[in-house]
């Protein structure tokens, strides 16, 4: 249950990055600045959901393998993204 709780609070920090990153870029018209932010969070939100497919599934070996790619891939993608930007 701890980590299902960490997940949401990862998705709520997600949100709200997402949220500040666009204020900052009300001042720049770059379309693709917007573009990069919301695949962030995209990305990031699938990587919170892929941390509860390994939580929540012990027992299934398939489903914790496909969630550890997915959070692994995804968290990258997410850091790598907001990088460039901010």
């Amino acid at each position: 249950m701890f980590v299902d709780v960490t997940c949401v609070q990862v998705a709520v920090t997600m949100y709200v990055r997402y949220r500040q990153v666009g204020e900052y870029l009300l001042t720049s018209s770059s379309r693709r600045a917007e573009r990069v932010n919301k695949a962030s969070l995209v990305s990031g939100l699938v990587a919170a959901l892929s941390t509860t497919l390994v939580a929540n599934f012990p027992v299934c070996n398939h489903v914790q393998v496909l969630g550890l790619y997915l959070e692994f891939i995804t968290s990258t993608l997410s850091k790598l993204l907001h990088h460039e930007y901010v």
